[in-house]
């Protein structure tokens, strides 16, 4: 898989690239663009509306099951701080969206009190996508989430 490195990473995505290249690209390959031993970071499975950077934090602090490759499980990353995992997470999601994948715009004002109940739901959502990520339920059609 090719993918397009942005013009620039913030600093935030430089640090993460060090952190990723000396842990994660052994199995997610460089750039993450996945390997033999790991699926690719840079895909619309894990498009952030699908797998939230609190799915890659779940993944990262506890393992996770395979659910949407045969490579096996993602083992638990215990090296890794909090400042490594926010880093690499900046890092992934700039390569993201360098390669059309990003986050779908709001364009409603979500602070005032009659949006609560989206919020409620955007948070419901984002729950309930990392359950499934860590218990390792198949999502996909036909597939049931509760």
């Amino acid at each position: 898989m090719n993918v397009t490195l942005p013009d620039t990473f913030s600093g935030a995505a430089l640090m993460g690239q060090r952190a990723f290249n000396s842990t994660c690209a052994a199995c997610h390959g460089a750039n993450a663009a996945g390997s033999d031993a790991g699926p690719p970071l840079v895909h619309r499975i894990h498009e952030p509306s699908h797998h939230g950077d609190e799915a890659f934090e779940l993944a990262v602090k506890n393992g996770v099951r395979a659910h949407h490759w045969k490579f096996g499980n993602t083992p638990l990353q215990p090296e890794f701080t909090d400042a490594d995992l926010s880093a690499v997470i900046a890092y992934v999601r700039e390569l993201q969206r360098a390669n059309g994948i990003d986050w779908i715009e709001l364009t409603h004002d979500l602070s005032g009190p009659e949006p609560a109940a989206m919020r409620q739901s955007v948070q419901l959502i984002r729950v309930r996508a990392a359950k499934c990520l860590s218990s390792g339920i198949r999502q996909g059609p036909g597939a049931e989430v509760t």
